[in-house]
């Protein structure tokens, strides 16, 4: 198979072995052996008629994506040596055959199209240069494969995904708290550790959305910092920040009705015109899951209960009424109670997206560019 790549000057032409295993293998097993095999790949330069000749060598499974990708550790082989990086790798698979495993009511003609749509999402992917995107360092298909399987190599991040820095802006507030400082200079204190991440998020959307492309599964789990956090401090800086899994991007903004278009999201993060079952533009499901990101972040919880378990948290949920919806969870809590918790401006912000009472009821989220006039400091990191 042929992919190709950056301005056209490269080619990728691949001869791999087929990937086995199953999760739950246990080290050592026959199995668990045969994870850890050569990926032999023939890199083809049309510059000059020369030729590197590269292999990497795919470890032990690291995790399974939400779309329907498995993540192995990677490393290069004998004399291999990639032209834009030399750190640590991940390589990315996707098969017919884990598309099927992960969803059996799924056939194999079904399994096939969404198979075709993670590989124009991955293609797409590979287009994009922001530093806050991981990167798409090659696309491989799998040899004796038949076309029914291909991994992505990509830097591998260390330092965790976002929900470290809530769990730790959740443990300064009680330190703080602890050591009798105010509510205002607690709120102060997590606006400056939280704008910036929020900046740099808001920065990818709009590169993004610029582009023509929709991610559709921002969530913490998608968001990784590169690098492990520097020893003695408690939060690692915006900068190292990694947006991942494009596995349910798509080029074009407005997405079809559910029926044709099968991908919610990831509920929790899902904006009610998203799950409404009608078309709807990507890039405000996108800014809707951005706040429930940022409130993660400011709240370690989630803004809403949109199950359909409860019909008060769905009609909060419907409303964009993150207060009440606190209030429902907690049995006290008020708009009084969570402003002392986070600071007036990064409420007002919640507000606005989700748009919540006594805001007029918004039938749609506002854009990037909105938000930046609307909120400055969106804009810098402070």
């Amino acid at each position: 198979m042929i992919f190709r790549m950056g301005s056209g000057c490269l080619f990728l032409i691949i001869s791999a072995c087929p990937l086995r295993g199953s999760d739950g293998d246990e080290a050592g097993s026959p199995r668990e052996r045969r994870r850890k095999v050569p990926v032999k790949s023939s890199v083809v330069r049309q510059e000059g008629g020369q030729k590197d000749y590269s292999s990497y060598v795919l470890g032990g499974l690291l995790s399974e994506t939400g779309s329907f990708a498995r993540l192995f550790s990677a490393t290069p082989g004998a004399g291999t040596v990639h032209p834009e990086y030399d750190g640590a790798l991940v390589a990315r698979v996707v098969s017919i055959a884990s598309i099927m495993k992960r969803n059996q009511e799924c056939s194999e003609e079904e399994a096939g199209g969404v198979f075709q749509r993670e590989l124009r999402s991955i293609r797409s992917h590979q287009r994009l240069k922001h530093e806050n995107i991981i990167a798409v360092l090659g696309v491989f298909a799998v040899a004796g494969s038949s076309k029914r399987a291909f991994f992505s190599l990509h830097p591998r991040c260390f330092g965790g995904d976002l929900s470290l820095v809530a769990d730790a802006l959740s443990e300064m507030r009680r330190r703080m708290k602890v050591e009798g400082q105010q509510r205002k200079e607690i709120a102060q204190a997590c606006d400056e550790i939280v704008h910036p991440y929020i900046s740099v998020l808001l920065d990818v959307l709009a590169y993004l959305h610029g582009k023509g492309i929709v991610h559709r599964d921002m969530k913490v789990e998608n968001i990784l910092f590169s690098r492990a956090r520097l020893e003695g401090a408690s939060f690692p800086p915006a900068k190292e920040l990694r947006v991942i899994d494009f596995g349910f991007a798509r080029e074009g903004v407005m997405i079809p009705a559910l029926g044709e278009d099968p991908h919610p999201g990831t509920l929790p993060y899902a904006s009610p015109a998203l799950l409404s079952g009608g078309p709807y533009d990507g890039r405000e499901a996108d800014v809707y899951a951005m706040a429930c990101v940022i409130y993660i972040l400011l709240m370690d919880d989630l803004p809403f209960d949109n199950s359909g378990s409860n019909d008060q948290s769905q009609r909060n949920y419907e409303n964009g009424d993150f207060v009440a919806e606190l209030s429902l969870a907690n049995g006290k809590n008020t708009a009084d109670e969570m402003l002392a918790l986070i600071s007036s401006r990064s409420f007002c912000f919640l507000s606005v997206v989700f748009g919540s009472p006594p805001l007029p009821r918004q039938r749609k989220q506002p854009t990037i560019a909105e938000l930046r006039v609307k909120f400055p400091w969106c804009a810098s990191n402070l």
